[in-house]
């Protein structure tokens, strides 16, 4: 992750394709850990199926929102990150409280901010990659094309991961 960070704007060379497909194989390893706690609290092959289903067109929806706030928003939303960053210190000093205080609504309320988080910085990232590419950026010998697909990634297993939880948890208590 920090190879790929640190080489992004540098000359192309094949160790941040190798990098990033590196990445993404121990991405699948993660996530294919979580499809099977999803698959062994699942009643049956079809209980499994809908619970990713869902959470992936959760996931498709949540992140083409933020995508189309990030590309038509004119402006920069770069603007956002200090608030981004603050309210994530408050939300750690917070989590960090509640750990002592062991409070269920406290715990859920700090979930949803995080959620909220991810999305706003999802749409942060889209607008960064619209404006390297309007500063023709991908048409250069850089990695950016590479580390732009690289935070979009990241970006889409984060929401992802969080809307399989979310929807297990939903369906654990229907049960």
């Amino acid at each position: 992750v920090i190879f790929l960070s640190l080489k992004a704007w540098r000359p192309k060379t094949i160790w941040m394709s190798i990098s990033f497909i590196a990445f993404s194989v121990f991405m699948g390893v993660l996530v294919s850990s979580a499809f099977m706690v999803v698959l062994a609290n699942s009643t049956s092959s079809a209980d499994f199926i809908n619970t990713v289903g869902i959470s992936f067109f959760i996931t498709a929806g949540a992140f083409l929102l933020m995508a189309l706030f990030g590309f038509i928003t004119k402006k920069t939303l770069s603007i956002l990150v200090p608030f981004i960053m603050s309210l994530s210190v408050g939300v750690i000093i917070i989590s960090l409280v509640n750990f002592f205080l062991q409070s269920a609504m406290v715990y859920w309320i700090t979930d949803f901010v995080i959620f909220g988080i991810i999305l706003v910085i999802t749409a942060i990232d889209i607008n960064r990659v619209k404006k390297i590419a309007e500063m023709g950026g991908f048409s250069s010998n850089t990695n950016l094309a590479i580390y732009c697909a690289y935070t979009l990634y990241v970006d889409f297993i984060n929401i992802f991961l969080r809307v399989l939880y979310y929807v297990m948890v939903s369906k654990s208590r229907k049960d």
